[in-house]
C-alpha cells in the first residue's frame, strides 16, 4: 500500500513538472512571437 502511494505521488509530481515546463515554454514562445510582431508593426 505504501509503495502504491509512493508511485502515485512520484507520477503526479512528474506530470506536474512536465506541465509546468510545457506552460513556461508555451508562454515564452507566445511572448517572443508577440514582441516580434509588435516590433514589426512599430
Amino acid at each position: 500500500m505504501f509503495m502504491l502511494c509512493y508511485v502515485m505521488s512520484v507520477m503526479f509530481f512528474t506530470a506536474l513538472l512536465f506541465i509546468l515546463l510545457y506552460l513556461s515554454y508555451f508562454m515564452f514562445t507566445v511572448t517572443h512571437h508577440l514582441t516580434k510582431t509588435n516590433s514589426l508593426y512599430v
